[in-house]
């Protein structure tokens, strides 16, 4: 027993006892900290609380057992990933598409910039999220290849006709398929559909048309059975009813009729005994024999034959198999027969035979599009035609007649769709994820290396620039436009140079600005003028100009000579440095463009009518805000303008946008503006679209700005003026700041509404996500996968909209969203 090393009381000369230490501490209840406390605080406070909290228990269970149990054993999620691009991009020229991979990378470039320069605290979690990412899709893929195998294939073999209902088919006798080198081929005779009716009807993986149809036959007579059984039943409890209690459950006419069906009632006979599914056989009779003959494409639709050989011969029992190992990438035909027995059918349980999907892709070789076949598994491509015999095509093991069938378990679920998803985006995540990461580490180089504030000031040029660049890169320019907004750039870019330094000197700026702009006007009119076919050419000598003038004023700037204002450092000259490098950037695609006379320009405009999914959604939402948010400003300050017509005109636009519905405004871009001119017309139906987006959306950004101005009081207004500030200077250094500070929230509240608004637009003719979704459930591998195709375009809406609400809740804690309290 141990010590007891506490003192005892002392006793004072009253007969008191004094304690003479401080008792031991003990531990907290277990209720009263950690978890418990805060699900009695915030779970189990009152009556109320009990009940709402087990309401919500309960629906929530039963929501999300619900939906991972569609999701795992009945949704069809070949739908997502056999169709990733078209949901991406859609019809968006297979040939531009790296130029929306290069404006997709440039977009995760700046967003690791922004992170580190402004929102460095949400970094460690990106890191952790990023770590945990790329181990699960480049560890999860193997790990469950390892454990689960792919579900098998279920062919039937006969020449007797399969009938269920009023369908009827016969097995096919040859069926190509699409094989890689090293595939190793295992066929036996499938047990379970021998069994029983029930087990036939649950059997489970890819089985093609005969197979299925045995499967519908076997249940629909186990549907049989339960009916002639609930009539029994039914009969029976009428029966004991009235012999019990003399109460009957049915009238007359329904004991009637019953006893009519049930007297009528025709149970089919059982489905495996009918066909002799599998029948045990002995000798030779009745064995399955199988056959597999590698197809050479030798061009010109020509093919030469040449069969496989086996490590085994027929099947016979169930403990017999026949193994093949395909030596090439190649067309294979099954062959398949059974000896001796004409109202037999064998279904076969085939390993490393998977179904494939048919579509048509744009070969860049050819420069053409080309017919595809992509096995469903594993992705693998063969672009050979398919093999031909007397003349005519092979059927092939197409998904659309070798469809999976019947639940699925756990593991097939990992094997089939998560594993083969997870293989195919592994790589195009991971250097999405080291772009960022290199954004990030860039940024952190320049806050350690340059200036004080150089690194901010660099991050906010990249995101100012970044839709310029996404329009350019998903839109294309022409040659000739570069070039002539290449010159334009250089005007206001040596304009400002010329009238900075000339401050400095002691000229005056806007004389040289004046100067400049009328030489470059002059220089560009005659351009024009003399050689329309040459613009682009001419344009670009132009464009040498600029580049010398601002390297050598912004070099100058550095000189000990150079004339500063006192504390002023040669910093302030760096702007002209950042853009002169865009400037040489934009110049040196446009050199690229004109020097490949041979090849097609890099910039080549794309056709807007063909933007489509993801794609059309984010241009319409990035645009979409970015040229709202100056109208909507606009707008709202028009509306508290002391000028009557003003404020009549922007009121009555704000209040006539914001009492019609959006889908109104898109009709009207759509339909009735190419009525006021016929031109308009030729405007591509995205740029509509996107100018309804803009016109919409201002009114209500018009709004939220305006009650961030009246929730200011009127006292700043005044100091403003007292202190000297014109309307201007109080409205962009006073009120606007501290008004958009103030609705935060409901502006990020608009952009997200804007952007799952766009999906609207698919009702006037564009295919943005929810058009997708319509366009491949008409597909005959697809249909009936419109509920997936909803569910994965809601994760994306939701993934979006949550990342701008968290964006917004981060610019609300920072100085920036913080509103000063009067």
């Amino acid at each position: 027993m141990a010590e007891n090393t506490q003192q005892p009381p002392n006793k004072n000369n009253d007969g008191t006892w004094v304690a003479t230490h401080e008792p031991d501490a003990r531990p907290a209840p277990v209720f009263e900290k950690g978890i418990f406390a805060w699900m009695r605080d915030n779970l189990f406070s009152s009556e109320i609380n009990i009940v709402l909290t087990f309401v919500g228990l309960f629906l929530a269970i039963f929501s999300i057992v619900g939906v991972w149990t569609w999701t795992v054993e009945q949704g069809n999620w070949f739908v997502i990933t056999f169709n990733f691009r078209t949901f991406m991009l859609n019809q968006y020229s297979p040939q531009f598409e790296w130029r929306a991979v290069i404006a997709l990378l440039s977009a995760v470039f700046v967003t690791g910039m922004a992170i580190a320069v402004w929102v460095k605290q949400v970094a460690r979690g990106m890191l952790i999220f990023m770590i945990v990412t790329l181990v699960v899709i480049w560890g999860l893929p193997p790990l469950t290849t390892s454990i689960y195998e792919h579900p098998a294939w279920f062919p039937a073999v006969g020449t007797a006709e399969i009938t269920s209902g009023s369908a009827t088919e016969v097995p096919i006798d040859q069926i190509a398929f699409s094989g890689q080198a090293g595939d190793e081929i295992v066929i036996q005779l499938s047990e379970q559909a021998a069994a029983n009716d029930a087990a036939l009807a649950a059997l489970t993986g890819f089985l093609d048309v005969s197979t299925n149809t045995l499967r519908n036959a076997a249940d629909n007579r186990l549907d049989a059975i339960n009916q002639e059984n609930t009539i029994y039943l039914d009969l029976q409890e009428d029966e004991n009813s009235l012999a019990e209690e003399n109460i009957p459950t049915l009238t007359d006419g329904q004991r009637e009729t019953l006893v009519d069906v049930l007297a009528n009632f025709e149970v089919p006979q059982r489905i495996v005994e009918q066909y002799s599914i599998n029948a045990p056989v002995e000798g030779d009779t009745g064995a399955v024999q199988i056959d597999i003959v590698e197809a050479v494409y030798l061009g010109d639709n020509q093919w030469e034959y040449s069969p496989l050989t086996a490590d085994a011969g027929l099947l016979q029992t169930f403990d017999d198999e026949i193994r093949y190992t395909l030596p090439r990438d190649s067309w294979y035909v099954l062959e398949k027969s059974i000896i001796g027995s004409e109202d037999k059918i064998a279904v076969l349980r085939v390993q490393g035979i998977y179904p494939v999907l048919q579509s048509t892709s744009f070969n860049t070789e050819v420069e053409a599009f080309v017919d595809v076949f992509r096995r469903m598994t594993d992705f693998y491509t063969n672009e050979t035609p398919i093999p031909r015999m007397n003349g005519e095509t092979l059927p092939f093991n197409v998904i659309i007649q070798n469809q999976f069938r019947g639940d699925r378990e756990f593991g097939t679920y990992m094997r089939t769709y998560v594993a083969p998803f997870l293989e195919r985006h592994a790589l195009n995540t991971t250097i999405i994820m080291i772009i960022g990461i290199i954004g990030y580490a860039a940024a952190i180089v320049m806050q350690n290396t340059t200036q004080k504030g150089f690194a901010s000031e660099f991050t906010s040029y990249a995101m100012m620039s970044l839709p310029i660049i996404i329009w350019v890169l998903v839109n294309g320019l022409s040659l000739a436009a570069v070039a002539m907004w290449a010159l334009l750039f250089g005007v206001v870019l040596v304009s400002s140079a010329i009238g900075t330094y000339g401050r400095k000197v002691g000229y005056s700026g806007y004389t040289v600005i004046i100067a400049a702009v009328i030489i470059y006007a002059l220089l560009f009119g005659v351009t024009w003028m003399s050689d329309g076919g040459g613009l682009a050419k001419w344009l670009v000598y132009l464009s040498f100009i600029p580049i010398f003038l601002s390297a050598f004023l912004g070099a100058n700037a550095y000189l000990p000579d150079a004339k500063l204002d006192e504390g002023e450092e040669p910093r302030m000259y760096t702007n002209f440095g950042i853009a002169t490098l865009i400037y040489i950037g934009v110049l040196a695609a446009v050199f690229l463009g004109w020097v490949s006379v041979e090849t097609e320009w890099a910039l080549t405009p794309t056709n807007a009518d063909a933007w489509g999914g993801f794609l059309l959604t984010i241009i319409l939402t990035i645009f979409g805000i970015i040229l709202a948010f100056p109208i909507g400003v606009g707008l709202a300050l028009g509306r508290r303008s002391d000028l009557p017509a003003v404020s009549a005109i922007c009121t009555g636009y704000i209040e006539l946008v914001r009492g019609s519905p959006f889908i109104t405004v898109l009709f009207f871009m759509q339909l009735l503006i190419p009525l006021i001119n016929s031109e308009f017309a030729n405007v591509p139906n995205s740029y509509r679209a996107l100018v309804a987006v803009v016109l919409f959306s201002a009114a209500y950004l018009a709004e939220n700005i305006r009650g961030g101005l009246q929730s200011l009081p009127p006292g700043q207004v005044e100091a403003a003026k007292a202190l000297g500030l014109n309307a201007w200077q109080t409205t962009r250094l006073i009120t606007m700041p501290q008004a958009l500070r103030a609705v935060i929230p409901a502006l990020v509240g608009q952009f997200i509404s804007l952007f799952k608004d766009t999906s609207l637009v698919a009702i006037v003719g564009l295919t943005d996500l929810t058009r997708v979704v319509n366009t491949i459930v008409v597909q005959a591998a697809f249909i009936g996968t419109r509920r997936e195709g909803l569910l994965f375009i809601s994760i994306i809406y939701f993934v979006f909209s949550y990342v701008m609400s968290y964006v917004s809740r981060l610019l609300e804690a920072s100085g920036s969203g913080s509103t000063r309290r009067m």
